[in-house]
């Protein structure tokens, strides 16, 4: 059982895709089934509140359906039809691997050589016990180097490819070698840097040379400059205000390889065309179509029925294989799917970043003409079922979810459940097993179980070969077994091989569980009749309990169905001491002396450096703080600036390239419950809920878990030290604006010193899935500032008038 399986595949499986089961299509049928198909997408286009989009579907060679649905514009309506331009993002990195599968095929590359064999400047240092291990081409293409985003590098100006590769060999990989999928768009960067630098070009003209131009997809271009005029507006959907919000059209060109080409239905419908014809275009084989086929080859595995070629995403459907590749960049997102051995696939495009629809269409589009002709569905798929009985709010604690609340809801019929930090996903009818499928995947699936009295009071998720149970708000667990029988069991015991930490058992909804830091708490079943304790959420998985003669605990034995996975062995007794109440943590956190130090302070300037570790790019950090009002200014040099106010009832931010955006709703009471939690001495003048979890340990530091959550924010858990009552780490949440998701975070705070009698962290390491670290260091902070109104708003440039 990796360290992984349990807790980041059950995440990237509910925001991935793959289709419905049906048989295969009768071509009598074709124009209804289209016709039905431009229903169904015009219907979820309103749903999804996308101003406008476009679809091209290619069958058996030919163009299908080639459409434009909505408007271009909110504000002139102009409506979008097959020509209209949009940003298609990511679905540009399938150009990019055919661009280098072609300079394979000239014998110019290969797969599996070191990037640096062809850009010398580029050779970063991967994490990884063998000797001469280097990032390949085929590694780049994968995602699989070990390297995070380094998103701060693509905001570049003025730039060239080499000055942003070299800044990345900086970068300290976040990952081991080919451990795990972690996407990376300078890996893209340089790989198709590297095929345009063997051909003796650039990317942009190798692109259009030796793809866009013999395909006849004379509209578009990966130089957003030379179509801004035509390109369609993008735009957010804010669903907190019910309103959109028109994005900047970003410069893009620097990130070319990666995500920049602009094109429009008709000219992607020739892609689509060129890729189902195994390379082949115009009686041409531009591609050979066994080195097209390594770009649909699984490199590296992502969650169950997941993993990644080269610029695609693989999966099955019926038995099927088929690739598929999502885009999203300011405004604008896209998709293009194929399954080959159907000859069927599609592009679609839109004007609202990262919509639930681009996933959706996969399954709307092999069902619409793959699937069971219309008339042989039930018009009503419920059945006349009773949906009532299952809407309302249900309780997660798995993978990240702690306390999260799944909400169940009908929507004209249709069930729906909210994941938290996501979005909300459309349910299936039932099947057979009682288990409905996500309608974007059919690899999660829920279910709903009833008492003796008819109502429902659980929830159960299904996927990955694993049974998470939601219970339903106000619904306990019922006790199976005395709980003070399960006393003797309670305590820490040491893995070093499975999780390389102290795993705690505890009891948790009235059940013996493995508490895993940073994982979960799996539950455990009651033993069977050879003493195995089978996890609740994958029973293959199993642990017996290892007792001595006088008849105490002195190891536990985890195993993979009748496999031993570890013995982990007993490190300490149950931890009886109790738990400091929030009193008692505040008697020792806000003295007297602290407050009154406090309140004294007034404003303060803060001066230091900060670093994208994993990113291998640093800068300066300028920050303003009067305890209401915050002022924080990056700069990067070349790389650009970042700029951010916030008050109590609004902030805003501002990039070198993006105008500026307001912060309100979640996200601002985010920004201010991560300052809130380091600079207020008593919690409770700030939080509605705070609870005392337990007691841990945390670099050698004994600590207390202290849990603090208002209304219509993020949670938080503090790591507070138990003698000085210094938050030593917090774990947190961040909202990403424009969308439902949020991205955990975890904060580490250390070299703590006192200023003007005030306990302030110089050092924050805070670190997240997508950007790795990002450390900062304070050198200097000084009181009495001065502050103006102006100040605490982007538009006072950072000035006041008696400066």
């Amino acid at each position: 059982m990796s360290r992984s399986r349990l807790a980041v595949a059950v995440l990237f499986l509910l925001l991935a895709s793959s289709a419905l089961v049906t048989p295969a299509l009768a071509g009598s049928d074709l124009d209804a089934r289209v016709t039905a198909l431009e229903e169904r997408l015009e219907a979820k286009r309103q749903d999804h509140h996308i101003p406008g989009m476009s679809i091209v579907v290619v069958k058996d060679g030919e163009v299908v359906l080639a459409r434009g649905f909505g408007v271009t514009d909110l504000e002139t309506e102009a409506a979008v039809d097959a020509d209209t331009l949009f940003m298609i993002g990511s679905t540009t990195k399938a150009f990019t691997s055919t661009l280098v599968g072609m300079m394979v095929d000239a014998g110019k590359m290969t797969w599996d050589e070191p990037i640096a064999t062809y850009l010398p400047y580029f050779d970063p240092d991967v994490d990884s016990d063998e000797e001469g291990a280097r990032v390949t081409v085929r590694d780049a293409l994968s995602h699989r180097s070990g390297f995070s985003r380094m998103a701060m590098l693509l905001t570049a100006q003025d730039m060239e490819p080499r000055e942003v590769l070299e800044t990345a060999n900086r970068a300290e990989a976040f990952d081991e070698y080919r451990r795990a999928f972690h996407y990376n768009n300078i890996m893209y960067l340089a790989a198709g840097t590297a095929a345009a630098e063997v051909a003796g070009s650039d990317y942009h003209k190798l692109l259009t040379r030796r793809i866009l131009k013999p395909l006849g997809m004379k509209h578009s271009a990966s130089r957003v400059a030379k179509l801004k005029g035509t390109l369609a507006p993008g735009y957010a959907w804010d669903d907190e205000l019910g309103e959109h919000d028109r994005q900047p059209i970003l410069p893009t060109e620097i990130a070319g390889p990666a995500g920049s080409i602009v094109s429009n239905a008709n000219d992607m419908g020739r892609w689509v065309q060129f890729l189902l014809a195994g390379g082949e275009s115009g009686g041409k084989q531009l591609i050979e179509e066994s080195t097209l086929e390594q770009t649909w080859t699984q490199n590296i595995g992502i969650a169950d029925g997941i993993a990644y070629g080269m610029g695609w995403m693989l999966r099955e459907w019926e038995g099927r294989d088929f690739v598929e590749h999502g885009g999203n960049i300011h405004g604008f997102g896209a998709q293009v799917a194929l399954i080959p051995e159907e000859n069927l696939g599609f592009a679609l495009m839109t004007n609202l970043t990262a919509t639930g629809l681009q996933q959706e269409s996969i399954g709307i589009v092999w069902e619409e003409l793959l699937g069971a002709p219309a008339e042989e569905v039930a018009l009503d798929e419920t059945g006349g079922e009773d949906l009532s009985i299952y809407i309302g709010d249900y309780t997660a604690n798995f993978g990240s979810f702690k306390d999260a609340t799944f909400a169940v809801t009908d929507k004209d019929g249709v069930l729906y459940v909210n994941v938290p930090g996501q979005t909300d996903y459309e349910l299936k009818p039932a099947g057979d097993d009682g288990q409905r499928p996500f309608a974007v995947t059919d690899t999660v699936k829920v279910s709903f179980e009833t008492s003796d009295d008819g109502s429902v009071d659980m929830m159960r998720m299904h996927q990955g070969g694993m049974d998470f149970e939601i219970p339903r708000q106000g619904v306990e667990f019922p006790i199976e077994v005395d709980l003070n029988t399960l006393a003797p069991y309670l305590g820490k015991y040491r893995s070093e091989a499975t999780f390389n930490t102290e795993v705690s058992v505890v009891v948790q909804n009235n059940r013996l569980a493995v508490d895993v830091p940073n994982q979960m708490a799996f539950e455990l079943h009651l033993p069977d009749e050879d003493g195995r304790r089978r996890f609740r959420v994958r029973d293959v998985m199993n642990v017996t309990f290892d007792v001595t003669a006088d008849g105490t605990i002195e190891s536990f034995t985890l195993r993979r169905g009748d496999e031993v996975v570890e013995i982990l062995p007993r490190t300490a007794d149950a931890d009886e001491t109790p738990l400091p109440t929030i009193e008692e943590i505040m008697a020792v956190r806000a003295t007297p002396e602290r407050v009154a130090a406090a309140e004294a302070l007034g404003p303060i300037r803060s001066s230091g450096t900060v670093t994208f570790v994993h990113a291998g790019l640093a800068g300066t950090l300028t920050s303003l703080s009067d305890g209401d009002r915050a002022r924080i200014e990056l700069e990067f040099g070349k790389f650009g600036w970042i700029r951010t106010t916030l008050t109590r009832e609004i902030g805003e931010m501002q990039t070198h390239v993006t105008p500026v955006d307001e912060v309100e709703g979640r996200r601002l009471a985010a920004f201010w419950q991560n300052e809130i939690a380091i600079q207020t001495l008593d919690w409770r003048d700030d939080f509605e809920t705070i609870q005392v979890l337990k007691r841990d340990e945390l670099d050698g530091t004994e600590v207390v878990l202290v849990f603090l959550q208002n209304p219509d924010a993020p949670s938080m858990t503090l790591y507070v030290d138990t003698t000085t009552g210094d938050v030593m780490r917090f774990d947190s949440s961040m909202p990403v604006p424009g969308t439902s998701a949020e991205i955990p975070l975890i904060t580490r705070l250390a070299d703590y010193r006192e200023v003007a009698g005030v306990r302030v962290p110089f050092r924050t390491i805070s670190e997240n899935q997508e950007s790795g670290q990002t450390l900062i260091q304070l050198d200097k902070i000084e009181t009495g500032a001065v502050t103006c109104d102006a100040l605490f708003t982007l538009a006072g440039e950072g000035v006041c008038a008696t400066e």
